[in-house]
């Protein structure tokens, strides 16, 4: 019909389409007028299922929790070239695609059918699965209330409405580049962890305390071979997919890498203080495969195991602070 449409949002609770058509003769002029379109989302269903895969996705995952469809999708398109995107309208159902997904950000209304902003706060930093989360409240614009309570009940940031999109996209790489920094500081505790020594490193006690509590784990099960990662799930009952994004989260490593290197770690310590055969420290530390635990070796540190253990004591403990500092 060689007509236009123009979309105009505030981002908030408005959406004007304002649609021009040429006058024809079967034409109605009393349709000319522009047409404004505010909807409620209604019912149990998320705004969109699945339409952006966070399967196997490289991008960081947001849960978007909006009853509003014009600013649901107004934040949909700002964020969905850098993030893999899931959205819900309730608190209830976003609870729930929280602890099975483990995004790595929400973003939620305070106004939320079912359970509100807040209680959402509260529960899933209350949560293990959950709790290390960074959630995004938004709000009314000079809401002193709302922010103090989104404060009380664990909120880490907050977005006034109406919300504008470069005030979002800051917020989002400031969040996740705290994540990452953080991640950073973890990563001498990640080298040296034992399950007998305390680490004194600045960062989220929570966090941390996963860490010591999964490398314990590790530890108790460490020439477990077969079934280790099902065996520290069942522990700290979290599904083997929840334990692993936690930990991508927290450490940057999934629960594969971060027993490989708690396990390199015990093989290295054993080969500084004792004189045993390399074969049996190799068992010791959880490797029946001893080609696999000496390329494992030399990836980490350098060199491998039979070079290390010729290495005199005071040597190897130099050599492995240089090659980590």
């Amino acid at each position: 019909m060689n007509g236009t449409i123009v979309v105009n949002s505030d981002g908030m609770n408005n959406t004007v389409f304002t649609v021009s058509l040429p006058i024809r003769h079967d034409s109605h002029p009393e349709s000319q007028e522009p047409i404004s379109i505010s909807k409620q989302i209604t019912g149990n269903h998320s705004l969109i299922s699945n339409n952006y895969q966070i399967e196997n996705s490289e991008k960081p995952v947001v849960l978007i929790v909006e009853k509003n469809r014009d600013l649901c999708c107004y934040l949909i398109s700002i964020l969905k070239d850098k993030y893999a995107l899931l959205t819900e309208i309730n608190g209830e159902n976003a609870i729930k695609t929280a602890q099975e997904k483990i995004p790595d950000v929400i973003i939620s209304d305070v106004t939320l059918p079912l359970l509100d902003g807040f209680q959402l706060c509260e529960k899933l930093k209350s949560s293990l699965a959950t709790n290390h989360i960074p959630i995004i409240l938004l709000t009314l614009m000079h809401s002193k209330e709302d922010r103090i309570k989104g404060i009380k009940n664990g909120a880490d940031a907050f977005l006034s409405k109406p919300v504008y999109e470069e005030e979002v996209l800051a917020l989002m790489d400031q969040l996740l580049s705290t994540r990452k920094q953080l991640r950073e500081k973890y990563n001498p505790f990640i080298r040296t962890s034992t399950h007998r020594e305390e680490k004194d490193i600045d960062g989220n006690s929570a966090n941390m305390e996963f860490l010591q509590r999964v490398t314990n784990l590790i530890y108790k099960e460490l020439t477990n071979t077969e079934n280790i990662i099902e065996k520290i799930s069942s522990e700290i009952c979290l599904s083997s997919s929840q334990l692993n994004r936690k930990m991508k989260a927290i450490s940057g490593l999934t629960t594969t890498n971060y027993i490989l290197k708690t396990r390199l770690n015990q093989a290295q310590k054993l080969l500084i203080h004792t004189h045993k055969p390399i074969g049996d420290i190799a068992m010791e530390s959880g490797f029946n495969d001893f080609a696999y635990f000496s390329r494992s070796f030399k990836k980490e540190f350098g060199m491998t195991p039979t070079t290390f253990q010729r290495i005199p004591t005071r040597n190897k403990l130099t050599d492995t602070s240089q090659k980590f500092n």
